[in-house]
């Protein structure tokens, strides 16, 4: 007997041949052709107790013409497929599918018997072939219902298309929406936290920048780099090492309303003013003839 992988094969590739021809309008001689000269047909409809035989490729051909005008347009659905070697190089195989029809769907249930054809290797036909319908399911419309035409039933189908289409669409921007906002409150919790930061900062700098302003405005710079109060800002010269300086100012102007042209006599009060001031200060300083400094005292 034959190996089960070239049963499989063998089955298989007869079974999209049949089908395929099967289901052809009008034209039967591509599937009389894979009957043998004593190939076996028989056939029984649904709820028949009698069945149709046909037996030799005339008769099968006439019974096939028949069976294609009480069938018309059909389609085929294989739902199972059994396959088994047989003796002699045969193979079994047995079928169960849908066949729809016009309002109409039968399910049938059908067994081939393949055999090698003479002088012709790996060459297989129906020996026999039996077909008998299970079950008839009539397409039922309730009274209420509504029927539509072919062209309704498309103009509904585009308009439920379209429908999904646009509630797609609103889902679409619905999430871009919601994206943006959530964009937007993730850039101004970083806003603020920048903000909040920069017054953390700004606030620790300002103590600093006040102990410098303070400093500053107590020390002034006279120009040589040292830290201390310039002489020329003074409003009052007072020196305690030299005693009380009389305003020369005042004093001139005092005696110019007196009589302004009267040089010896101011001079002499200059020299007056002068000696009491160097006998208030004490002491005195000398130089002596040979160039040395020295001290002394005044009597």
């Amino acid at each position: 007997m034959l190996g089960r992988d070239t049963v499989a094969g063998v089955a298989c590739s007869f079974l999209v041949t049949y089908y395929r021809e099967f289901v052809k309008e009008k034209e039967v001689v591509g599937l009389v052709e894979l009957y043998g000269e004593s190939s076996l047909i028989t056939y029984a409809g649904y709820n028949e107790e009698t069945t149709v035989v046909a037996q030799g490729r005339h008769e099968i051909a006439q019974h096939l013409g028949k069976m294609d005008d009480a069938l018309g347009r059909r389609k085929v659905e294989v739902r199972f497929a059994d396959f088994t070697p047989l003796p002699g190089g045969c193979i079994h195989i047995v079928c169960q599918g849908i066949l729809y029809l016009r309002g109409q769907r039968r399910a049938f249930f059908q067994v081939f018997v393949l055999a090698p054809t003479q002088y012709r290797t790996n060459t297989y036909h129906i020996a026999i072939d039996y077909f008998r319908v299970m079950v008839v399911e009539v397409e039922q419309i309730p009274e209420d219902s509504i029927i539509m035409t072919p062209a309704q039933v498309a103009q509904h189908l585009l308009e439920e298309h379209e429908r999904r289409k646009r509630m797609e669409e609103s889902r679409e921007q619905l999430r871009r929406q919601q994206a943006a906002a959530e964009a937007l409150r993730l850039q101004q919790l970083e806003e603020a936290a920048r903000r909040k930061e920069f017054h953390q900062t700004r606030g620790e700098q300002e103590p600093r920048h006040g102990r410098h302003e303070r400093q500053n405005n107590g020390t002034r710079n006279d120009g040589y780099g040292n830290n201390t109060s310039n002489r020329r800002d003074r409003v009052e010269w007072n020196d305690d090492r030299r005693g009380d300086r009389t305003d020369m100012r005042t004093l001139i102007r005092n005696e110019g309303s007196v009589s302004r042209n009267n040089r010896p006599e101011r001079a002499e009060r200059n020299n007056g003013r002068y000696d009491e001031r160097n006998e208030r200060n004490g002491e005195r300083r000398w130089e002596r003839h040979d160039g040395m400094r020295g001290e002394g005292t005044t009597t």
